[in-house]
């Protein structure tokens, strides 16, 4: 089956996209916001208009304590857009595999006055239990760790932003 896109109009001047991937017919809908392209316009200012039209109090940043999530939490600060940043916590037989991110993360959202909120992924329940597949399958997607942020991407309360690559 070839993919199938299909765009409407959606609430408030956002446009719909349903994407149907694959033979199943499996469906992913998002909504955004249409904003006029400018020509020579810089990077973080078009990014920075999506964040002001936002439909929600926070912008959430999924924040691995790495360079490209802390360029959107900065980006954040300095347009005074609110913004919480969410780590996560990658826990493997009760140890937290992932100190080097948390401490950097800490100290960044410290010395920034940024809201940081830790949530716990216990991974080898989250893998062994083929969890991880319910976020993989439906997109035909293979890297086992896109599913912990797809997994982080639900546990956020108000607008999510995913930074880096």
């Amino acid at each position: 089956m070839e993919n199938v896109i299909e765009w409407n109009v959606g609430l408030n001047d956002f446009k719909k996209c349903t994407l149907e991937l694959g033979e199943n017919s499996h469906k992913f809908t998002t909504e955004l916001l249409d904003v006029p392209f400018e020509n020579n316009r810089n990077i973080t200012d078009i990014f920075n208009d999506h964040l002001s039209n936002r439909q929600t109090k926070y912008v959430e940043v999924l924040y691995s304590g790495g360079l490209d999530s802390e360029l959107v939490l900065l980006s954040c600060i300095k347009n005074s857009i609110p913004v919480i940043a969410i780590t996560l916590v990658i826990k493997i037989e009760g140890l937290i595999i992932n100190t080097h991110d948390l401490y950097y993360a800490e100290k960044f959202c410290r010395e920034n006055n940024v809201t940081h909120k830790l949530i716990e992924l216990d991974a080898n329940k989250f893998f062994d239990s083929g969890k991880h597949l319910d976020y993989l399958s439906p997109y035909s997607i293979i890297e086992p760790h896109v599913a912990t942020h797809l997994w982080l991407i639900e546990q956020c309360d108000y607008f999510p932003v995913l930074g880096g690559d």
